[in-house]
């Protein structure tokens, strides 16, 4: 017989990391992802975003393409040539047109990546999202 402790355990919530550079919208697109069901934790930029990783693990990655310090396709570049984070998916939620060519140019090697182009609508992330973790 199974003790209580081991059997009762609930799942591990899942985690993203929210990485933009205006809290109004970190604020917000943790409020949306949270909404499918992820814990967040936010950073505003890429460096910021680096450093969360390498202390612990996250299920997606939210990213804003420009941002001080780091912009999202380095910090999007910088994990893809990591054994433990290549494989982790990434949302680029921009106005820059640029993120349609980072999902272009993506390789199957590369790790899954979506892209919502702002303005955007809350039923729009969530299907990318959902999309992403399948």
């Amino acid at each position: 017989m199974t003790p209580a402790s081991q059997t009762d355990v609930p799942p591990r919530k899942r985690t993203a990391l929210i990485v933009d550079d205006f809290p109004s919208v970190r604020f917000y697109h943790a409020h949306l992802v949270e909404k499918a069901g992820f814990k967040c934790s936010v950073a505003a930029n890429g460096r910021e975003a680096l450093e969360l990783l390498k202390k612990q693990p996250f299920d997606l990655l939210v990213v804003d393409i420009v941002m001080p310090e780091m912009g999202g396709e380095e910090l999007i570049k910088s994990i893809r040539v990591s054994n433990t984070l290549a494989q982790i998916p990434v949302l680029v939620i921009s106005a820059e047109p640029s993120g349609s060519r980072i999902r272009r140019d993506r390789t199957a090697a590369a790790g899954p990546v979506g892209f919502v182009q702002k303005p955007l609508m809350p039923a729009v992330i969530l299907a990318e999202i959902e999309s992403l973790m399948r």
